[in-house]
């Protein structure tokens, strides 16, 4: 076994004993009995067998020769084939039963161009053709068939398909078969897909069909959204399914559930069921977040999808079908759904009428029931919902509720054939579906299949599967995260007086739901973190006086918008706009906080739980004292906002009984005493987060900006419960919080942000290289997350100083300056990696521009001036050479060796990309300052005869040809 396979066994067995621990420890569940042999006893690299991973050498031999190889240890406790880093070009490879392929965090899959490379095999039999084209169809990139324990892992890594040839052939017409998906596994369980980044497949991503046992889980996908049909993840036919804690950008359905096509999927009758899909986050232009069909003549059931955050897309949530499809989709529960920017927020089409052939019987209608869609948050959405059955075949026990969207349209609900129930839907739903169910009918409640065993009953009956498997390296560059709650809802905004005047109620469960939409209501804005709330408003983030900071601004921002830094962590300018606070007096107004007590210390179970879903923040259930905690870098900036919002709430809400009780005159005591019991046992578990906040720090160092987000907010709750007059309650409240956080985890949690920025400033700048190679003259990576943590350390400079200053470190002026000068060094050594001198001018002036933007007072124009001066040396002196050559007469003579120079360079210079519009134009009229001037002064000494005067390009007109350099 080579040295990187055996290094990285460590790491692959930690991740996978995490995943077998999953599937055993969700009680119930149907993914339970999956427990892969994760500690393979044999391992290879693909380096064994002679691949090369330099991005150009075809290893798909390599790839073969490994697997059939390691197909012999299969009946001896299975294998490993560990990929190092690198870029390993393949066609298609097929897996085999009992393997770990695992990638090392710098590894890079790479697909081929070529479509030789990838096989043609027969159409699935329940589709009975090609999707795109009738016939066969191409081989995905990773496959597999009749497969048993296969785990496809890394950290991170990354999976290209170089999909952009396939979408030219597909915009051209000329495909042979349909493309390929990156992952196609078929006829097998026991399938594990985990940690890994998948962008620019040619077609679908992930597709496993006619499977069982299926973990899908902190995947990135990612490609244009302009991408044709590169669905997500599409469990095909397809069982006991798992999908959870994924980010995908995409050009089709983020999350798709299928199960054949028309007569042959009628006809091969394998239904997609038990399938379950949790904390998605995606965008897509052209389709939907949630999706079911169009293909599901097999038939649909039982589906839970919860946590799903849409943004930016075309539908929320969409079930495809048609006349001939036959099939049924039924059992459905979607749940706790968040979207913003999405033109039609539910719908449920029944005329997606492209059918395979002419074959298809048109009296194959399908069924479509027991459907419930509830607790959907949408902002800025354009209708509400498109709800339409098929003539003769209504579509049947249709439930929405608590369902809050903010419509553009002036005819928000669109329904025809469609029969169901509705309860607290805004805007008011159609007439169909406008009743609550009467009696002996029921909304289906997402509990009857063994999916729902997944959902915690008590912090001691924890799943491990609501935490998820790790990944060790943050998404490179992750988009933004979207504002998915950008307005608020009416309730979120209700005075103090109207709170005042409302009445006390001691019914929990009729609250619990109210309660949990309106804190979902409270925004997080996009692209500002709780932080940079404070930098703003001169909060206790306020930075010192500098010239640098004075450009530190959003305002300024340039292209690294959509880099790891941007959006801090919570976005909370709502909490000073009273929201939360005045949600938390509603709590107590009403008698809601007083009764959870009361039924927490009469042993109520599940009066937690409630509480903690109430403020969507269940999964700090499943946390323990001992546990470590690690997630990606998205999955952890999510949790922080939630946790953040609802510790706000709840710190506020505890505080806020003392007025109840400081008026009361008898059993002021004896309730003092029931609040500081439950308070006790909600905070000791809510401060079970900042454990772990302080564990991925760590971990990541890139999660700094939630560890600074987290150590505001609990430094702040302290300052605001000191403003409160005191109380018994409170006193033991404050004792609880105080000792426990702010003398504990809060040093703890400063200490691991100190170590974060001296981690991010040194380890990461000093390897130089750490960011890759540069791709042509782009921005490089180095320098847009160099941009994010300057700005953050800015906008944090209080209190990183104080952290700095506890430990003798130096001050953030220092840090930024040795920052600075890191990042100085990695982008020169980052730059010689390119192979032509003139590119490498471009690159250095591109960062160089983009950082003097952001921080005009950084010192970097005199190092503009000087990458111009050599770009032009290097680029322009050698054309310019040929007019101060040697004599040659006549003078036409000399100009030809010239122009021929000058149409070289230009058509090598035009391709380097200047993005910046000032630098480009600088850099224009310093090349056009050169070169005419030295050309017009030739001109002027050696006057050509008329003759030869027709046949060069005047001054005027190479000045026009060379305003267009630069353009990319």
């Amino acid at each position: 076994m080579s040295r990187s396979a055996s290094t990285f066994q460590v790491l692959l067995v930690l991740a996978t004993t995490v995943a077998q621990t999953q599937w055993a420890s969700v009680s119930g569940m149907y993914c339970n009995d999956l427990t892969p042999n994760v500690e393979r006893p044999h391992s290879a690299s693909i380096t064994d067998f002679g691949a090369v991973g330099d991005g150009t050498t075809l290893n798909t031999k390599a790839f073969q020769n490994a697997l059939f190889y390691l197909n012999s240890f299969a009946n001896k406790g299975g294998a490993q084939l560990f990929v190092p880093a690198g870029r390993w070009l393949t066609g298609s490879f097929s897996l085999i039963s009992h393997l770990t392929l695992s990638l090392d965090k710098d590894a890079v899959i790479l697909g081929s161009p070529d479509s030789s490379d990838w096989p043609v095999i027969d159409a699935l039999p329940s589709y009975g053709r090609g999707r795109e084209l009738p016939g066969k169809r191409h081989q995905s990139l990773i496959f597999g068939s009749n497969l048993t324990d296969v785990i496809i892992t890394g950290a991170n890594s990354t999976i290209d398909g170089q999909g952009a040839i396939w979408w030219d052939w597909f915009h051209n017409h000329t495909l042979n078969y349909t493309r390929p998906p990156l992952v196609e596994l078929m006829y097998s369980t026991r399938v594990v897909i985990s940690n890994l980044t998948f962008i620019n497949s040619p077609f679908w991503n992930i597709h496993p069909v006619y499977c069982s046992q299926v973990l899908v889980q902190h995947l990135t996908i990612l490609a244009p959204i302009s991408s044709p049909n590169t669905d997500g993840i599409d469990p095909d036919s397809s069982t006991n399914v798992c999908i959870e804690d994924c980010y995908i950008r995409n050009g089709d359905d983020i999350v798709v559930i299928k199960s054949g096509w028309d007569e042959y999927g009628i006809s091969f009758a394998h239904p997609s069921s038990n399938i379950s899909i949790r904390n998605i986050t995606g965008q897509t232009r052209n389709s939907a977040g949630i999706a079911f069909g169009s293909e599901m003549s097999g038939g649909i059931s039982d589906v839970r999808a919860e946590g799903i955050r849409i943004v930016n897309s075309v539908h929320g949530i969409r079930i495809k079908t048609a006349p001939g499809r036959g099939g049924y989709v039924k059992n459905v529960y979607v749940a706790d759904v968040n979207l913003d920017n999405v033109s039609i927020a539910i719908r449920i089409t029944g005329n997606y009428g492209e059918h395979p052939d002419e074959n298809y019987n048109r009296n194959a209608l399908p069924t479509i029931s027991n459907i419930t869609i509830k607790n959907i948050v949408g902002v800025n959405i354009g209708v509400a919902g498109m709800l339409q059955g098929i003539s003769g075949d209504n579509f049947s026990n249709i439930c929405l509720s608590n369902v809050s969207l903010s419509v553009r349209s002036t005819n928000p609900w669109n329904c025809s054939l469609v029969e169901g129930y509705s309860n607290s839907v805004s805007p008011e739903i159609c007439e169909q579906l406008r009743t609550g169910p009467g009696p002996g009918q029921v909304c289906y409640d997402g509990n009857s299949y063994p999916a729902a065993a997944a959902q915690p009953q008590s912090p001691q009956k924890s799943s491990a599967c609501r935490l998820g498997l790790l990944r060790n390296f943050i998404i490179p560059n992750p988009p933004a995260e979207p504002a998915y709650m950008g307005q608020r809802l009416a309730v979120a905004s209700t005075s103090e007086d109207q709170l005042d005047q409302r009445p006390a109620t001691a019914d929990v469960d009729s609250t619990w739901s109210s309660y949990g939409s309106t804190i979902r209501s409270i925004s997080f804005p996009q692209g500002v973190g709780w932080s940079a709330w404070l930098h703003q408003s001169g909060g206790s983030g306020t930075t010192p006086s500098s010239s640098l900071l004075s450009s530190c601004t959003d305002g300024s921002r340039p292209s690294s918008s959509a880099s790891s830094w941007g959006s801090g962590a919570a976005g909370f300018n709502a909490i000073k706009a009273n929201e939360l606070r005045l949600i938390a007096r509603r709590m107590v107004r009403d008698g809601h906080l007083q009764v959870l007590t009361r039924e927490f210390l009469g042993g109520g179970n599940g009066v937690l739980q409630g509480w903690f879903t109430e403020l969507d923040v269940d999964w700090v259930l499943t946390m323990t004292e001992d546990m470590s905690w690690r997630a990606e870098q998205m999955v952890v900036h999510d949790r922080a906002r939630r946790w953040i919002r609802a510790f706000t709430t709840m710190a506020h809400a505890f505080l806020a009984i003392r007025s109840d009780l400081r008026h009361a005159v008898e059993g002021a005591n004896e309730q003092e005493l029931q609040l500081s019991g439950f308070a006790s046992a909600s905070i000791s578990k809510m401060m079970l987060f900042v454990d772990a906040v302080i564990a991925n720090v760590d971990w990541t160092p890139e999660n700094l900006p939630v560890a600074l987000d987290v150590y505001i907010c609990i430094s702040d709750t302290t300052a605001s419960s000191h403003d409160q007059a005191s109380s018994t309650a409170q006193q033991i409240v404050l004792s609880i919080y105080g000792a426990t956080a702010h003398h504990t985890r809060r040093r703890r949690l400063a200490a691991a942000i100190h170590r974060a920025m001296r981690s991010l400033s040194v380890d990461y700048y000093g390897d130089g290289g750490s960011c890759g190679a540069p791709r042509g003259s782009e921005l490089h990576a180095t320098t847009r997350y160099t941009m994010d943590f300057v700005r953050l350390l800015w906008r944090n400079a209080g209190l990183a100083s104080s952290v700095l200053d506890d430990d003798g470190s130096g001050s953030v002026v220092l840090l930024v300056s040795d920052v600075m000068r890191c990042w100085e060094f990695s982008l020169v050594s980052a730059s010689m990696l390119l192979p032509d001198a003139t590119l490498r001018c471009v690159f250095l002036l591109n960062n160089y521009g983009a950082m003097a933007e952001a921080f005009p007072d950084s010192g970097l124009h005199d190092e503009i001036g000087r990458c111009m001066e050599h770009y032009l040396d290097a680029a322009w002196a050698p054309v310019l050479s040929c007019l101060h050559s040697a004599p040659v007469w006549p003078p036409s003579a000399k100009l030809a060796n010239f122009t021929a120079r000058f149409w070289r360079t230009y058509n090598a210079q035009k391709l380097w990309r200047v993005p910046s519009p000032a630098l480009r134009g600088r850099l224009r009229r310093a090349v056009a300052g050169l070169v005419i001037s030295a050309y017009a002064m030739y001109l002027k000494e050696h006057p050509l005869r008329d003759k030869d005067r027709v046949s060069i390009m005047a001054p005027e007109e190479m000045e026009e040809i060379l305003n267009e350099l630069f353009e990319g």
